[in-house]
């Protein structure tokens, strides 16, 4: 889970999409939810640097999403299989798992 201005972003696996929850003005109730498709098996996600940050563990990638619009503005390739992902000191950091990519696979479903 991340926070993001005034959203709560949680990945969703088996769904291969992570969930912006828009927090309304009273606690408790969301203004909305949305679903933003990302890549294969996101398994963790971070906010910062004006951005969100998704790794996906299935596809070796992180994707990042402009936080305003909910658009994925790009993914990235690693080449091996993010299993968490920080935001820190001007850099993105993540930490991959020694499994190639195409072992694709989220750790619960």
């Amino acid at each position: 889970m991340a926070v993001a201005g005034r959203s709560v972003w949680v990945t969703a696996c088996a769904q291969d999409a992570v969930w912006r929850i828009a927090l309304g003005d009273r606690p408790g109730s969301p203004r909305s939810i949305d679903r933003i498709r990302v890549g294969d098996a996101p398994q963790a996600v971070a906010a910062g640097e004006g951005a969100v940050w998704v790794a996906n563990t299935g596809d070796g990638t992180v994707s990042r999403i402009d936080p305003a619009t909910g658009e994925v503005g790009a993914t990235i390739g690693l080449g091996h299989r993010p299993g968490a992902v920080a935001v820190g000191e001007g850099f993105v950091w993540v930490a991959v798992e020694r499994a190639p990519p195409w072992q694709r696979g989220c750790l619960y479903r």
